[in-house]
């Protein structure tokens, strides 16, 4: 039986909702699941999540400062991609793990660059699902996300406030439904359920993580010291973090393997899941190790 165990994590007055769930038998090692920009720990699929556990890997989520149960500070105080690896550090220190599997999708990938690199031996594989070293564009010659989504971003930076949670979820749906490819159909109940255990969960929608990234630099010029096995996973059809960002990963990060899937965009549906799940757990299986 899956034992859920919830805690808070320290670091610094940062404190850092978290969860462990325990598979039936002895966990064999641990993965650490990292949240894209603005998202909760209750976003991730049971899709990806059962497999770990049937595979008995113990699953840790959290919630990333400024979000859901953590911390939230002040409108535009400063932080970094860097911050929030080391939140993340402090989540494997509160479970007493000295190391994990880590898996971050899309800003959650490039916090987990930046803990592969401030502290690899805390990082036993990467898993970078359509994710980026250089979020904000560039010299690296990285193409940025498509006009639409800046001017998407652009109008919801300006618009009201949700008047209800209603209308708050309904405003995820549809984002989420602008961002998905055509790989698998737009599942809308489903993306509807997840977005109100979302908003259940965090009663708050707004951020600092676009404040971070903006703070950060690209990592594009240390991904060759990455010494953690790789894999990225990216969509062909990603409108927020191009194709080109998942290549150059895999090409710059020694050893990193890639794989594309036609038509994906920015989504992780279960239906995505589904077909991931044996890709990390056969990439983890190769390296796995008591953590």
């Amino acid at each position: 039986m899956v034992e859920l165990h919830e805690g808070v994590a320290r670091n610094g007055d940062i404190e850092i909702f978290t969860t462990l769930a325990s598979p039936p038998s002895s966990p064999s090692g641990a993965m650490l699941l990292v949240n894209g920009m603005g998202s909760t720990s209750v976003t991730w699929s049971r899709a990806l999540v059962d497999p770990l556990l049937e595979a008995g890997i113990a699953v840790v989520r959290f919630d990333l400062r400024d979000v859901g149960r953590s911390t939230r500070l002040p409108s535009m105080t400063p932080y970094t991609l860097a911050d929030l690896a080391a939140d993340a550090i402090a989540v494997l220190d509160h479970w007493e793990l000295s190391a994990a599997h880590v898996l971050g999708r899309s800003m959650g990938g490039s916090v987990c660059i930046e803990a592969a690199l401030a502290a690899p031996e805390r990082v036993t594989t990467l898993t970078l699902a359509y994710s980026s070293a250089a979020l904000m564009p560039s010299d690296d010659g990285l193409p940025p996300p498509e006009d639409w989504v800046i001017d998407a971003a652009a109008e919801a930076l300006f618009a009201p406030p949700p008047a209800s949670d209603g209308e708050r979820i309904e405003r995820i749906v549809a984002e989420s439904q602008r961002y998905a490819g055509t790989r698998h159909p737009f599942d809308v109940e489903a993306a509807r359920a997840e977005a109100a255990a979302e908003v259940a969960h965090a009663p708050h929608g707004d951020h600092g993580h676009g404040v971070a990234v903006l703070s950060s630099p690209s990592r594009v010029g240390d991904l060759a010291r990455i010494a953690v096995p790789t894999l990225v996973l990216h969509g062909t059809a990603d409108p927020v973090v191009p194709i080109a960002h998942g290549r150059l990963l895999a090409a710059r990060i020694p050893r990193a393997r890639l794989v594309e899937f036609e038509g994906l965009g920015h989504e992780m549906p279960a239906a995505w899941c589904r077909e991931i799940a044996p890709e990390v757990l056969r990439h983890i299986g190769a390296h796995r190790a008591a953590s």
